[in-house]
């Protein structure tokens, strides 16, 4: 008998399997239940009649499945659910980790809790599923509200919690290095035309673009503030914001990754003096091959920060009159501007000749108070300028992340991988969802894709496939990401929203120093931004719900745009998607426009509404 160590997984329609890591290699061992239960996650010992690496080879007949025989380590010991009471029997029925309800087990300080309630819950020490036992510890209030849900999700995250006493300390006396000190250890770029953009909504610019061409070729550079200068690691508020992981909706309701002082201080480009910065230029050609790829820790002096609504006026306003004012505001840098989108027509080109699909034109935006009660919900259409610079955002993560792994050095790739494929035609959902016998033509700015798409409903579907449905997976090693078409990439452009950003900062300053960085440390950091990721979504449904409770019985303007065997699947003029059940009335046939609609349920526990 050989005994081993691992992690447990459930799987779908079979008892699970156990993860275990064995001279650098990774086996799945299936398992059935034994004297312990276990649940995703937890760390278990099990016990094997014969070695991996033979239980494995090639040609092994070896079938027989492994018992777990000891629960190491649980991966949650709280969890927060529904508190019912069934036959005068008070039970707990969780939200996540553990699928059955469990019997509670109060005590003299256990908070009172009634039927119907949103409650946290210890689990207490258990090594059969019979003995299974919860001890209330808090009450959010009545599961069928917004505030109960809201509290129940993000309970014991760092996101809507203020920054420690010691954190705050450190982001208090933070202040930017001083560049000019650093002239001779890095490369001095302040002769360079070097400027930020300003969307709707930032608050800060943590990312500037420099662009030259000549010869047939174009020199983008991309430079990022550099924060991992300032912020070291190990220390109290680099241990927070990897335990954040991620900003929940992005400079507008206050869980951002690190205090807003120092992203102002430190994190910040739109300053006119001379800046720290990781620099990545990147040659291509005339057609969007990467000729070259050139890391740096930089010096730069950003000439001016443009507005979005600036910038697009100077590309596609018609009245040139109007623009005088502002091709004097912005003479440094309406050549570069215009190099910019010239070079980003041809990488879209190319990436979407890759496989790559169309960036969104639109964004919901919440609208949240200081209590964070959602006030409303938006669909609002992406500035060209915003077009442009994921374009060529998504251009310099590709070569950076082929340059670090050819070289061998570590950092955090992002991936796509899934792509959904529509059964009876064959053609990929990312490229049309309403009209199968047609693709979305191609356009590039803002102006041009609403005369080909223009429709709310595809706005709204592009954002379910590229962004909400589809947050990237985060990596150790390249996967593809078919968003953008590339078989490599990594993100770096905001390390004050994403502390992968952040670990790749560190790792490309390694690179460049040429010094060891193991990547691998911040698994734990990785984990909890994909956490974030799912609480994302979860506040999202929870925000629609709330949005779709304040409009009680007024009517609503909405679009079919999908039929089901369950009913039609409803966009709102505001980019939220809801349901209409089929019953005996006639539902809606998918492109109709115009329509009034009720709400006509609410699911908090699930975050979605149905409407009639």
């Amino acid at each position: 008998m050989h005994k081993y160590r691992g992690i447990f997984h459930s799987a779908v329609g079979g008892d699970g399997y156990v993860t275990v890591t064995e001279s650098g290699r990774e086996y799945d061992i299936p398992v059935t239940p034994g004297a312990a239960v276990a649940f995703e996650g937890d760390s278990v010992e099990i016990f094997t009649q014969g070695e991996l690496s033979l239980i494995f080879a090639p040609g092994s007949a070896y079938k027989l499945k492994c018992r777990i025989t000891e629960v190491l380590e649980r991966a949650c010991d709280v969890v927060t659910g529904e508190y019912v009471v069934s036959e005068k029997v008070p039970f707990i029925v969780p939200d996540t980790y553990i699928p059955y309800r469990v019997r509670i087990k109060g005590d003299a300080d256990s908070p009172k809790c009634s039927h119907g309630d949103k409650i946290k819950a210890r689990i207490l020490k258990y090594r059969s599923f019979s003995a299974i036992r919860a001890n209330p510890i808090a009450n959010f209030g009545r599961a069928d509200t917004f505030r109960a849900n809201f509290n129940a999700a993000v309970h014991g995250t760092g996101h809507y919690a203020p920054f420690s006493a010691a954190a705050e300390k450190q982001a208090g006396a933070a202040r930017p290095c001083e560049a000019l000190n650093y002239l001779n250890k890095r490369r001095d770029l302040r002769g360079k035309t070097v400027f930020t953009f300003s969307d709707t909504g930032a608050e800060q610019n943590s990312f500037a673009f420099s662009v030259s061409c000549s010869e047939g070729e174009w020199v983008l550079g991309l430079h990022v503030a550099d924060v991992a200068e300032c912020l070291e690691p190990g220390s109290p508020l680099d241990l927070e914001a990897a335990r954040r992981g991620k900003a929940l909706f992005p400079g507008r309701d206050g869980s951002p990754v690190l205090p807003a002082g120092f992203r102002r201080m430190v994190c910040d480009l739109g300053l006119e003096r001379p800046l720290l910065a990781v620099s990545a230029f990147v040659t291509f050609d005339r057609d969007g091959n990467v000729l070259d790829t050139d890391l740096c820790e930089s010096v730069i002096d950003p000439v001016l920060t443009a507005s979005a609504s600036d910038v697009d006026a100077l590309v596609s306003a018609a009245d040139s009159s109007s623009l005088l004012p502002l091709r004097r505001k912005y003479s440094v840098v309406v050549p570069c501007i215009e190099q910019l989108y010239e070079l980003a027509a041809v990488l879209r080109a190319k990436r979407l000749a890759n496989g790559g699909v169309d960036f969104d034109l639109c964004d919901r935006v919440f609208s949240v108070d200081p209590e964070k009660q959602v006030t409303g919900v938006s669909l609002v259409p992406r500035s060209d300028s915003a077009l442009m610079a994921a374009e060529l955002l998504a251009a310099v993560g590709s070569a950076c992340a082929e340059k670090m792994w050819y070289s061998g050095a570590g950092c955090v790739y992002s991936s796509l991988a899934e792509r959904h494929y529509n059964i009876a035609t064959g053609a990929p959902y990312d490229r049309y969802f309403l009209e199968p016998e047609k693709y979305f033509a191609p356009g590039y700015t803002a102006l041009e894709a609403e005369k080909v798409r223009g429709k709310a409903a595809e706005h709204y579907l592009f954002a379910r496939l590229t962004d909400e449905s589809g947050d990237a997976d985060l990596s150790f090693v390249p996967a593809p990401h078919y968003l953008i078409g590339s078989e490599k990439y990594m993100r770096f452009h905001d390390p004050a929203e994403r502390y992968s950003d952040l670990i790749n900062l560190r790792a490309i300053k390694a690179f460049v120093r040429e010094t060891p960085f193991d990547v691998k440390r911040y698994a734990p950091a990785l984990q909890a931004e994909m956490s974030t990721y799912a609480l994302k979504r979860r506040l999202a449904g929870l925000f629609e719900c709330s949005y779709a409770a304040k409009c009680g019985g007024a009517e609503l303007k909405a679009t079919a745009i999908k039929n089901t065997v369950g009913g039609t699947v409803v966009l709102l003029e505001n980019g939220i998607c809801s349901f209409i059940p089929s019953s005996d009335n006639s539902v809606p046939q998918a492109g109709v426009n115009k329509i009034r609609v009720k709400v006509k349920s609410i699911d908090y526990e699930h975050g979605r509404f149905t409407l009639g």
